[in-house]
């Protein structure tokens, strides 16, 4: 591999500031750790869920010095066959490095989503017509 020098390619570029970066290696050692035993489950789909790549990471700093770390499930990189996938949020204190709290949401799982079939045409019933009023009292008038 040759290196470019300093300057990096701009197509996919992406810069994550220090406390970004520090802040999802943190949630992401928690939410699968380097050292935990793969999966014995003979499905590829269960293999597929504990590799750290079958996942999209999006990351956010809010008010207080806290960054939101969420993973959720990359349904082109790992076919997962469930209708719902989680989605797990991390909140990190970006000043101890430490993890404050993890929240743990559904989705419906984008590809399994099924395109909204049309409606049946359905005849509706012919509507009844009113008898006719007779002027400004209202009342109906006797049919011919």
């Amino acid at each position: 591999m040759e290196f470019p020098g300093l300057a990096l390619p701009s197509e996919g570029l992406q810069r994550l500031d220090g406390n970004m970066a520090a802040s999802i290696q943190l949630a992401m050692d928690e939410f699968l750790p380097w050292d935990a035993p793969p999966s014995s489950s003979p499905i590829a789909e269960e293999q597929c869920l504990h590799r750290r790549e079958s996942y999209n990471v999006t990351a956010a700093p809010t008010t207080e010095g806290i960054m939101l770390v969420r993973f959720d499930l990359n349904t082109e990189a790992c076919q997962s066959s469930d209708q719902l996938v989680n989605v797990t949020t991390y909140a990190i204190d970006i000043r101890t490095m430490r993890i404050l709290s993890r929240a743990m949401r559904t989705r419906p799982n984008p590809a399994r989503l099924q395109p909204l079939q049309p409606l049946p045409d359905v005849a509706s019933p012919p509507e009844q017509a009113l008898p006719p009023t007779s002027g400004a009292e209202g009342t109906p008038r006797p049919a011919p």
